[in-house]
Formats: C-alpha cells, structure tokens, sequence
C-alpha cells in the first residue's frame, strides 16, 4: 500500500488489531529485570501502580506496570521510587483507554537503583546542613498567599489552574514554565 492507498479503521477496530499484536507469546510470562522503580503509587483500591525506567545512556526506555491486589498482598516488601526490581507478567492492552501495561504478578527487589541512591544522597547531605532540624520548623499556614506551578508558560493546564485557583480562593501564582510533552522533555527542564 503507497500513502494514498492506507486502509481505514475504526479505533475499535484498530485497538482490536493493536490487541491482535501484542498477543504475542514472547511478552506472555516473562521476568523484566533492570529497571527502577518509579511513580510508584498504591492506590486505596489495593491496586498497585508504577514505571519500569531504564536509562541504558542514549535513549531512556520506560514501560508502565500494574499490579493488582490479588497479586500485591502476596509482596514481601514495599516497593519504593529508585528501588531496582525485576518483575514477572504480561503486556496486556486495556482496551477501553488504548493503552498497554505490564501487569506484575511477582516482584523482587534486586537493589537500589541510582536515583535511590541519589535522593539519599540528597538527603543526608540536607539533614547535615540542618535543613531537617526541628527548631526550623515552622507552622504551616491556614490559606496559602503565594501558589508555584510548574507547567507548560502556555496551555489549558495553566489556565485551568489559574480559572480555578480565581474561583475558589484568589492567591497570587508563581509560574516556573518547563516543557511537558514531546522531544525536548526532560527532568532537568523543570
């Protein structure tokens, strides 16, 4: 097929072919090893969810994981962010929202990762400087008068925070404009 004779589809009928696809036996029941933990977040339903991040130096790859709770009850750790795991499952595609996930059925912790290792770095080095001392702590605030964001200068994010931040309780915004999608993304850009 050239470029003007493509087929057409449905999204139900491409996600059923995109599903078609990623029922492959080689991404059935296989370990992932490698990867650090990140975003990691256990969510009140018991259900597990988080990123397998690799940065192997050129192209940083990232594959997003759930586990369930049937599954999770049977962990003999808590995961956390930086932690280096290996995990045993499946690409499964949700359909309903075109996305695709590796659903974890077993974990095991294989070490700590660099980023792991990296916030406590960060934070010994905070807690000799005193930042963590309780002497400078301070009570917080009943109503905030300065808000920061972090977000795209332009966009519907902005505005939306800024219509709703009018709205409910006026305070003055502080905007730290970073990229947050596409090519240039990067966590040093924020």
């Amino acid at each position: 097929m050239g470029p003007g004779d493509s087929g057409i589809y449905s999204v139900s009928s491409l996600t059923a072919v995109i599903a078609s696809l990623l029922d492959d036996n080689r991404i059935k029941n296989v370990w992932v090893e490698g990867g650090e933990v990140t975003n990691y977040i256990h969510h009140r339903s018991g259900h597990r969810y988080f990123s397998l991040s690799e940065d192997p130096g050129t192209r940083p790859s990232v594959i997003r994981c759930a586990m369930w709770k049937s599954y999770g009850s049977e962990l003999t750790f808590t995961p956390v962010n930086g932690m280096r795991v290996r995990v045993y499952g499946s690409v499964d595609l949700y359909e309903p929202g075109g996305e695709y996930k590796f659903i974890a059925r077993e974990m095991e912790e294989t070490g700590r990762g660099e980023i792991y290792q990296l916030i406590n770095q960060w934070k010994q080095l905070l807690e000799e400087e005193g930042h963590f001392a309780l002497s400078k702590k301070q009570p917080l605030p009943c109503y905030p008068q300065v808000v920061g964001v972090v977000t795209a200068e332009t966009g519907a994010a902005r505005r939306d925070i800024e219509q709703v931040i009018a709205r409910r309780f006026p305070v003055t915004l502080l905007l730290s404009p970073c990229s947050v999608q596409g090519a240039r993304v990067r966590t040093s850009d924020c």
